[in-house]
């Protein structure tokens, strides 16, 4: 949003926010049954992705912090 600039740009961000708080809800509706679909094995291979995947984005917003912190550190 702090990139956006203008509204008109805004507009989809909003958008996309709205489909992934959306798209959240009907998950965490279903847990349930995702979980009984697929097992304990797969709950954990889930699990383990997932974190991988939150640790992946937790390296790029340190990196970007950085970024904008020390401009010349990496270029």
């Amino acid at each position: 949003m702090g990139r956006a600039g203008r509204t008109l740009f805004m507009v989809p961000v909003v958008i996309s926010i709205a489909i992934t708080c959306f798209a959240s809800y009907l998950m965490l509706r279903a847990a349930g049954r995702i979980a009984r679909l697929f097992g304990v094995t797969g709950m954990t291979v889930m699990n383990r992705v997932i974190g991988l995947i939150i640790g992946a984005i937790a390296v790029q917003f340190m990196v970007d912090g950085l970024k904008d912190s020390f401009p010349g550190l990496m270029q």
